[in-house]
C-alpha cells in the first residue's frame, strides 16, 4: 500500500512549500523573490484562522503562482503541473468551480503530455478534475473522471486514494440519485 505525499484538496502547508521553496529557488527576479517571501507562514495562518479568513492571501497566492509560470518558462513539467493544480485547488476552495476546472485541465494536459509524470499523479489530477466537475454540477463528466482516477489508483495500489475517489463517487451518486 503506497501512500500519497499530498492530498486531493487544498493543503495550505503544501501551497506554502510550493511558493516559498520550489518556486522561490527558481527565480532570479528580486521583486518576485520579495513578493513570494511574503507567503512564509501561509500554512500556519490558514490553519489557525481557517481558509475563510485567508481568502485574500489565497487570491494573492494564485496570482503569484500564475506570475511564476509566465516569468519562468523553463520550469520542469512536474512543477508546472503542481502550480496549475494549486491554482485549481485555490479556485475550488473559493467556490469558483469553472476557474478550478480550467486550471485542473491545464494540469491534466501537462500530466498526459509528459512521459515522466507518475501514473498516481495523473490519477490525482483526474480525481481533482472530477471533483471540480461534480461541484459545478456536471455529474456525467465528474463520474467518468472519478472512475478513471479509481482505475489508476487501483492499478498503482493506492488504497487510500481509491477509497477517497470512491467516496467522492458515492457523494455524486447520492446527490444525483
Amino acid at each position: 500500500n503506497k501512500s500519497s505525499t499530498f492530498s486531493v484538496g487544498l493543503d495550505p502547508n503544501r501551497l506554502e512549500r510550493l511558493l516559498c521553496h520550489a518556486l522561490l529557488r527558481r527565480t532570479k527576479d528580486a521583486e518576485l523573490v520579495a513578493l513570494i517571501s511574503d507567503f512564509e507562514g501561509l500554512g500556519a495562518r490558514c490553519h489557525s484562522q481557517g481558509l475563510e479568513s485567508c481568502q485574500d492571501e489565497l487570491n494573492n497566492a494564485a496570482t503569484m503562482l500564475s506570475i511564476s509560470l509566465s516569468t519562468s518558462p523553463a520550469l520542469p513539467a512536474q512543477l508546472v503541473l503542481e502550480v496549475h493544480s494549486a491554482i485549481g485547488l485555490i479556485h475550488e476552495a473559493q467556490g469558483q468551480y469553472t476557474s478550478a476546472i480550467q486550471s485542473h485541465l491545464r494540469a491534466f494536459w501537462v500530466a498526459s503530455a509528459t512521459t515522466n509524470i507518475p501514473q498516481e499523479e495523473l490519477g490525482r489530477v483526474l480525481h481533482r478534475l472530477g471533483k471540480a466537475y461534480g461541484l459545478s454540477g456536471n455529474y456525467q463528466i465528474a463520474r467518468s473522471l472519478l472512475e478513471k482516477a479509481i482505475e489508476i489508483y487501483e492499478k498503482e495500489n493506492l488504497d487510500k486514494e481509491s477509497c477517497m475517489a470512491k467516496d467522492a463517487l458515492k457523494v455524486l451518486d447520492f446527490g444525483t440519485g
